[in-house]
């Protein structure tokens, strides 16, 4: 079967091409934010702007290596 076939049969592929697809479109709006950003004078607001951009960047591009860190992150707090 073609790719595409399997990402229309199969949930799981079709919801990884979306993720990325979705996930490189919102770090490029970041991107066009941050450069917005770097014309300002706030350096506060682009340190804060960068540093969640980073976050959410890790999510999108190594989403279960992330998931795995929260949830260990998680149990250790509860404990």
């Amino acid at each position: 079967m073609h790719a595409l076939d399997l990402a229309l049969t199969q949930g799981v592929a079709l919801k990884n091409a979306v993720v990325v697809i979705c996930g490189n479109l919102f770090i490029a709006v970041m991107v066009v934010k941050a450069l917005r950003l770097s014309w300002d004078e706030d350096f506060n607001k682009k340190l804060a702007f960068l540093g969640s951009a980073g976050f959410c960047a890790i999510f999108i591009w190594v989403p279960d290596s992330a998931k795995t860190v929260v949830t260990d992150l998680a149990k250790t707090i509860v404990s």
